[in-house]
Protein backbone atom coordinates (compact mmCIF):
# COMPACT_ATOMS: atom_id res chain seq x y z
CA UNK A 1 0.00 0.00 0.00
CA UNK A 2 1.99 3.36 -0.99
CA UNK A 3 5.20 1.39 -1.14
CA UNK A 4 4.35 0.35 2.41
CA UNK A 5 4.55 -3.24 3.49
CA UNK A 6 1.20 -4.29 5.32
CA UNK A 7 -0.25 -7.50 6.87
CA UNK A 8 -4.01 -7.48 6.56
CA UNK A 9 -5.94 -9.93 8.32
CA UNK A 10 -9.20 -10.76 9.72
CA UNK A 11 -10.01 -11.78 13.37
CA UNK A 12 -13.58 -11.43 15.71
CA UNK A 13 -15.39 -10.10 12.14
CA UNK A 14 -13.08 -7.21 11.81
CA UNK A 15 -10.55 -7.06 9.17
CA UNK A 16 -7.13 -5.34 10.52
CA UNK A 17 -4.32 -3.77 8.41
CA UNK A 18 -1.20 -3.47 9.92
CA UNK A 19 1.71 -1.23 8.75
CA UNK A 20 4.90 -3.43 9.17
CA UNK A 21 7.54 -0.31 9.54
CA UNK A 22 5.46 1.45 12.15
CA UNK A 23 4.61 -1.57 13.68
CA UNK A 24 0.90 -0.17 14.45
CA UNK A 25 -2.78 -0.93 13.09
CA UNK A 26 -3.81 1.30 10.47
CA UNK A 27 -7.40 0.30 10.33
CA UNK A 28 -9.68 -2.22 11.61
CA UNK A 29 -13.00 -2.92 9.26
CA UNK A 30 -15.83 -3.87 10.28
CA UNK A 31 -17.62 -7.31 8.37
CA UNK A 32 -19.54 -10.50 9.40
CA UNK A 33 -16.60 -13.01 9.30
CA UNK A 34 -18.67 -15.71 10.43
CA UNK A 35 -18.53 -16.95 6.75
CA UNK A 36 -15.00 -15.89 5.22
CA UNK A 37 -13.38 -18.52 3.52
CA UNK A 38 -10.75 -15.52 1.35
CA UNK A 39 -9.19 -12.32 1.87
CA UNK A 40 -7.00 -10.50 -0.36
CA UNK A 41 -5.88 -7.34 -0.52
CA UNK A 42 -6.06 -5.88 -4.60
CA UNK A 43 -3.19 -5.28 -6.57
CA UNK A 44 -2.67 -1.67 -6.10
CA UNK A 45 -3.72 -1.39 -2.26
CA UNK A 46 -6.93 0.24 -2.79
CA UNK A 47 -9.74 -2.63 -1.84
CA UNK A 48 -9.90 -5.58 -0.20
CA UNK A 49 -11.65 -8.84 -1.68
CA UNK A 50 -13.94 -10.56 1.01
CA UNK A 51 -14.93 -14.25 -0.01
CA UNK A 52 -17.58 -15.37 1.80
CA UNK A 53 -19.88 -18.92 1.89
CA UNK A 54 -22.32 -17.48 -1.29
CA UNK A 55 -20.62 -14.12 -2.67
CA UNK A 56 -17.24 -11.78 -2.79
CA UNK A 57 -17.28 -8.35 -1.69
CA UNK A 58 -14.79 -5.63 -2.07
CA UNK A 59 -13.93 -3.21 0.80
CA UNK A 60 -12.04 0.41 0.38
CA UNK A 61 -8.79 0.05 2.55
CA UNK A 62 -8.64 3.64 3.14
CA UNK A 63 -12.66 4.21 4.23
CA UNK A 64 -13.46 0.71 5.20
CA UNK A 65 -16.74 0.96 2.94
CA UNK A 66 -18.28 -1.48 1.20
CA UNK A 67 -17.32 -0.94 -2.89
CA UNK A 68 -19.22 -3.59 -4.51
CA UNK A 69 -20.62 -7.48 -4.09
CA UNK A 70 -21.70 -10.00 -6.12
CA UNK A 71 -22.82 -13.63 -5.88
CA UNK A 72 -21.80 -16.11 -8.09
CA UNK A 73 -23.85 -18.01 -10.19
CA UNK A 74 -22.06 -21.35 -8.45
CA UNK A 75 -20.55 -21.78 -5.42
CA UNK A 76 -17.28 -19.90 -4.68
CA UNK A 77 -14.22 -22.19 -3.09
CA UNK A 78 -11.46 -19.52 -3.22
CA UNK A 79 -9.99 -16.36 -4.77
CA UNK A 80 -7.66 -17.11 -7.09
CA UNK A 81 -6.05 -13.89 -8.31
CA UNK A 82 -6.59 -9.94 -8.21
CA UNK A 83 -5.35 -7.16 -10.33
CA UNK A 84 -5.64 -3.46 -9.55
CA UNK A 85 -9.65 -3.34 -9.03
CA UNK A 86 -10.12 -7.26 -10.72
CA UNK A 87 -10.86 -10.09 -8.84
CA UNK A 88 -10.72 -13.75 -10.10
CA UNK A 89 -12.48 -16.72 -8.02
CA UNK A 90 -13.01 -20.45 -8.57
CA UNK A 91 -16.26 -21.74 -8.60
CA UNK A 92 -17.78 -25.42 -8.43
CA UNK A 93 -21.20 -27.04 -9.19
CA UNK A 94 -20.91 -30.78 -8.54
CA UNK A 95 -17.69 -31.53 -10.99
CA UNK A 96 -17.80 -28.63 -12.58
CA UNK A 97 -15.19 -25.67 -11.38
CA UNK A 98 -14.99 -22.69 -13.74
CA UNK A 99 -13.50 -19.14 -12.87
CA UNK A 100 -15.60 -16.45 -13.06
CA UNK A 101 -14.35 -12.62 -12.45
CA UNK A 102 -15.49 -9.18 -11.67
CA UNK A 103 -14.03 -5.56 -12.18
CA UNK A 104 -14.78 -3.71 -9.02
CA UNK A 105 -13.18 -0.26 -10.17
CA UNK A 106 -16.11 1.90 -11.48
CA UNK A 107 -16.98 4.58 -8.98
CA UNK A 108 -21.39 4.26 -8.89
CA UNK A 109 -21.74 1.26 -10.17
CA UNK A 110 -22.04 -2.57 -9.39
CA UNK A 111 -19.01 -4.84 -10.27
CA UNK A 112 -18.98 -5.65 -14.13
CA UNK A 113 -18.62 -9.96 -14.87
CA UNK A 114 -15.41 -10.21 -16.86
CA UNK A 115 -15.86 -12.09 -19.86
CA UNK A 116 -12.30 -13.94 -19.91
CA UNK A 117 -10.68 -17.13 -17.31
CA UNK A 118 -8.36 -15.97 -15.13
CA UNK A 119 -5.56 -14.11 -17.18
CA UNK A 120 -2.14 -15.92 -17.41
CA UNK A 121 -0.11 -12.81 -16.64
CA UNK A 122 -0.43 -9.88 -14.80
CA UNK A 123 1.37 -6.69 -14.82
CA UNK A 124 3.13 -5.93 -11.60
CA UNK A 125 4.32 -2.21 -12.85
CA UNK A 126 4.76 -0.63 -16.19
CA UNK A 127 7.99 -3.42 -16.88
CA UNK A 128 7.45 -6.43 -14.44
CA UNK A 129 5.49 -9.06 -15.03
CA UNK A 130 4.10 -12.34 -13.35
CA UNK A 131 3.54 -15.15 -15.55
CA UNK A 132 1.27 -17.69 -13.37
CA UNK A 133 1.47 -20.75 -15.73
CA UNK A 134 5.62 -20.39 -15.06
CA UNK A 135 5.60 -19.31 -11.38
CA UNK A 136 8.29 -15.99 -12.45
CA UNK A 137 8.83 -12.66 -12.71
CA UNK A 138 10.21 -11.37 -16.12
CA UNK A 139 10.96 -7.78 -17.41
CA UNK A 140 8.71 -6.76 -19.82
CA UNK A 141 11.10 -4.64 -21.46
CA UNK A 142 14.88 -7.17 -22.53
CA UNK A 143 12.76 -10.56 -21.88
CA UNK A 144 14.78 -11.10 -19.37
CA UNK A 145 13.57 -13.82 -16.48
CA UNK A 146 14.41 -12.16 -13.30
CA UNK A 147 13.02 -14.73 -10.92
CA UNK A 148 11.45 -18.14 -11.38
CA UNK A 149 10.32 -19.71 -8.70
CA UNK A 150 11.36 -23.78 -8.15
CA UNK A 151 8.53 -26.25 -8.48
CA UNK A 152 9.32 -27.13 -4.56
CA UNK A 153 7.04 -24.11 -3.78
CA UNK A 154 4.16 -25.83 -5.62
CA UNK A 155 1.16 -23.86 -6.83
CA UNK A 156 1.09 -19.99 -6.45
CA UNK A 157 -2.51 -18.72 -5.90
CA UNK A 158 -1.50 -15.30 -5.32
CA UNK A 159 0.91 -12.77 -6.32
CA UNK A 160 1.54 -9.15 -4.49
CA UNK A 161 4.13 -6.35 -5.99
CA UNK A 162 4.85 -3.23 -4.63
CA UNK A 163 8.58 -2.19 -6.36
CA UNK A 164 10.02 -2.88 -2.95
CA UNK A 165 8.60 -6.74 -1.97
CA UNK A 166 7.02 -9.61 -3.81
CA UNK A 167 4.83 -11.62 -1.78
CA UNK A 168 3.57 -14.41 -3.35
CA UNK A 169 1.05 -17.24 -1.65
CA UNK A 170 1.55 -20.82 -2.01
CA UNK A 171 -1.56 -23.26 -2.64
CA UNK A 172 -0.01 -24.77 0.71
CA UNK A 173 -0.73 -21.91 2.54
CA UNK A 174 3.16 -20.68 3.56
CA UNK A 175 3.61 -17.07 2.51
CA UNK A 176 7.25 -16.56 0.64
CA UNK A 177 8.13 -12.75 0.80
CA UNK A 178 11.05 -11.55 -0.69
CA UNK A 179 13.14 -8.04 -0.34
CA UNK A 180 14.02 -6.48 -3.89
CA UNK A 181 15.28 -2.84 -2.20
CA UNK A 182 18.78 -4.37 -2.24
CA UNK A 183 18.74 -6.26 -5.80
CA UNK A 184 20.40 -4.67 -8.95
CA UNK A 185 17.39 -6.55 -11.70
Amino acid sequence: MDSKLVFVWCAEEKINIWDVEKGELLQTIDVPGSNLKDLRVSGDGSKIFCLYKYSIQAWDIWTGEGVGKVEPQYLPTGILATDGSKAWIETRSGYFVGVQGWDFGIPGSSPVELSDGLPDKFYLNDTMVWETNMSRMKNMVTEKVILQLPERFGRVVHVQWNGHYLVVSLRSKEVLILDFSHMLL
